[in-house]
């Protein structure tokens, strides 16, 4: 069992004959509602782990054969 979304995500890629794109400087550990994540399509999947992974900042997406993961800006819910 994957125990962090890198080792998950290079799974993935592998059982999808995709590459893997991470740009974060560290790992995540998997979190319960990734569990939950059921469906065959890969853009799905990504699109439902950056929901999960949004409070930390984490955005996962699927571009042409690639999983690309990225750090995106969290919002502090701060008003300027």
């Amino acid at each position: 069992m994957d125990g962090t979304l890198k080792t998950m995500l290079e799974r993935w890629a592998a059982d999808s004959n995709m590459q893997l794109s991470y740009n974060l400087p560290s790992d995540y550990t998997l979190i319960a509602p990734v569990s939950n994540i059921s469906t065959t399509s890969v853009q799905q999947a990504a699109t439902e782990l950056s929901a999960i992974y949004a409070a930390q900042g984490v955005s996962v997406s699927v571009s042409a054969n690639k999983l690309l993961v990225q750090p995106v800006p969290v919002s502090t819910g701060a008003k300027l």
